[in-house]
């Protein structure tokens, strides 16, 4: 036993004193740094995302999700940029999502030029109010939760103001409140495009 320690002890030693133990040694953090900046760069480097949103509701909620998109303070990026659906306007969400499909899918560019990254179509539901959201991009859900934040918002303040609660009141609510994740209320059958790789359907907060 203490021979096969010796040896050991012995390897050791000798890898210790090669360079290549010491390089790796230093390198260690530079990488850690690179693999963990390395994320934040690409998602900084993307080009913001053109997003489409329908609204069957009559409430409003276009405005709303505008608001939601922009940049939380000076220097940030939009979360999307806000664009006219094209070929709207639509008789009922079933049209709507059919003219969409193959701009998101991108077989079809924007009248302006550009490409639609994302789309939205926000109907009226059994408990309140669905999202039918899609994109080209499944792993980000940044587009999907601010619509859900902005509807959810927007639907507290009405049901507030219903309630008797006047514009300051509600002023004062909003500057105390923290941002959250929009919580989901209302229940729908999810539906997707096949066609098209990695869309799929989001009910919206029905009761936030």
């Amino acid at each position: 036993m203490n021979r096969l320690l010796k040896i050991a002890f012995r390897d050791y030693i000798a890898y210790v004193r090669t360079p290549g133990f010491w390089l790796s040694i230093l390198l260690m953090p530079v990488g850690i740094i690179i693999f963990g900046w390395a994320p934040i760069l690409v998602t900084r480097s993307e080009p913001v995302p053109n997003l489409a949103v329908v609204d069957f509701t009559g409430q409003g909620y276009v405005a709303q999700v505008g608001k939601s998109l922009a940049p939380a303070s000076p220097g940030q990026k939009p979360v999307a940029h806000l664009v006219a659906a094209p070929g709207g306007p639509y008789a009922d969400p079933a049209a709507a999502a059919a003219d969409l499909k193959p701009y998101v899918a991108g077989t079809r560019a924007l009248p302006g030029g550009g490409q639609l990254e994302a789309a939205a179509i926000i109907k009226p539901g059994a408990q309140g109010v669905d999202i039918d959201y899609w994109s080209r991009n499944v792993a980000d859900r940044s587009g999907e939760l601010a619509i859900n934040e902005a509807v959810s918002q927007a639907m507290r303040r009405a049901s507030l103001a219903k309630d008797g609660i006047g514009a300051q009141a509600l002023a004062s609510v909003d500057a105390a409140a923290r941002p959250r994740s929009a919580k989901r209320c209302a229940t729908s059958p999810a539906s997707a495009w096949a066609s098209c790789s990695g869309w799929w359907s989001s009910p919206a907060p029905a009761c936030c």
